[in-house]
């Protein structure tokens, strides 16, 4: 017996040989993960950065850096999140 769905108790559905695909559940499970290790390692990036190029630059150049690096994340997260909230194939 072949269980598919999300009723099958597993994370994952078959649609033929050779490919699997995730459910929402666990994939919300594992974009939470990936979330929670790049947020933080971004910001240590971008901290990183300015501090070693930005000390002696004017406030403008300073102001445009950190306006676009404390917005740029969001494009992955945004990313990231789209596809935790795909719904689920159908079989």
């Amino acid at each position: 017996m072949i269980a598919t769905g999300a009723a099958s108790g597993r994370g994952w559905t078959p649609l033929w040989a050779g490919e699997m695909v995730l459910v929402q559940k666990v994939r919300k499970l594992i974009g939470a993960a990936a979330l929670t290790v790049f947020v933080p390692f971004y910001a240590l990036v971008a901290m990183t950065i300015a501090g070693a190029r930005l000390p002696n630059t004017s406030i403008l150049t300073q102001t445009v850096f950190y306006a676009v690096g404390g917005l740029l994340w969001v494009i992955p997260a945004g990313l990231i999140i789209k596809w935790m909230q795909r719904p689920d194939r159908r079989a």
